[in-house]
């Protein structure tokens, strides 16, 4: 897993920034030769939500290492495809709780609640 993440920490197109509210945004994109894409499926390729959950966790965690300690709910939308501009934004819930969204433009592609370990 550390190499997938590392990988999606390269694909960030603008880093973790925090917003005077505490809500956390950053904007990723991957190339068609992503590691994710790989096998996901050829022809067609999609990244895959285990991908899309690291996205949330590098935006919500302000891209520091922090330990995810559980996917509360988690609702894929639309499928999203090389090249194109994903923006994550994470929003606190109290605690260590955040809800995050992911958008391609002003399309929602996923939805997902993560509980963050002390």
């Amino acid at each position: 897993m550390t190499d997938l993440r590392t990988e999606v920490r390269a694909a960030l197109v603008s880093p973790p920034a925090e917003n005077p509210a505490g809500e956390v945004t950053a904007s990723f994109c991957f190339p068609p030769d992503f590691t994710g894409f790989q096998g996901h499926f050829p022809g067609n390729p999609v990244l895959p939500g285990i991908v899309q959950i690291l996205m949330a966790e590098v935006t919500a965690g302000r891209g520091n290492d922090r330990l995810l300690a559980e996917v509360v709910r988690c609702k894929f939308l639309r499928p999203v495809s090389p090249g194109e501009r994903v923006n994550v934004t994470a929003t606190p819930a109290g605690g260590e709780k955040w809800t995050c969204y992911l958008t391609v433009g002003e399309e929602r592609c996923a939805l997902m609640t993560l509980i963050f370990a002390d």
